[in-house]
């Protein structure tokens, strides 16, 4: 959804992207309290799970069953390869299968035309850890708990996934100097 909106804004105003890695899922294990709120957390989101198929449908996107064991950590490496390769937004767009697997991964990076075993090889060396980790400390310091969020000019942070308007009228306060 927040994609869209992006995608819209990119052709109505002078912006440019610069995609940061944010892990979904921490691959550290969960303590008691924390396996308790992420219970809590995950009936609440299947009770709204039809609100945001519903939402996404808006936007023409169709969001299907939830899959609530993916890891993030490899496919945000592997995001990395491909920026560095020139095809991020391709790479980016192929998404939307198990995205802790390598097989699936180095299959999405193939059809978003990157060197397959180059690919599988930077994930098996963990060639962009260091870069994925500095990028998950950016978004600690901007105290991210979740995506989609924004930040725009370096020090405006936009979260949830927003209209155009809402996004061009950041960009253009941005633009003009304002706070």
């Amino acid at each position: 959804m927040a994609q869209s909106s992006l995608d819209r804004l990119q052709r109505v105003r002078d912006v440019r992207v610069r995609w940061l890695s944010y892990e979904l899922r921490p691959e550290r294990p969960l303590t008691p309290d924390e396996e308790k709120a992420m219970r809590a957390y995950r009936m609440k989101v299947d009770q709204n799970w039809p609100h945001v198929q519903a939402m996404a449908a808006s936007y023409g996107l169709a969001f299907g069953a939830r899959n609530r064991n993916t890891r993030s950590r490899l496919a945000l490496e592997g995001a990395k390869f491909a920026e560095a390769h020139g095809r991020a937004d391709e790479y980016a767009h192929a998404i939307g299968r198990d995205i802790s697997d390598p097989d699936t991964l180095t299959e999405l990076a193939r059809q978003a035309g990157l060197d397959g075993d180059a690919f599988r090889q930077a994930l098996a060396t963990r060639a962009y850890k260091a870069q994925v980790d500095r990028e998950l400390a950016l978004a600690f310091t901007y105290k991210l708990s979740g995506v989609p969020a924004f930040i725009i000019g370096g020090k405006y942070l936009v979260v949830g996934a927003q209209p155009l308007e809402n996004l061009m009228d950041v960009v253009d306060n941005v633009s003009k100097g304002g706070e």
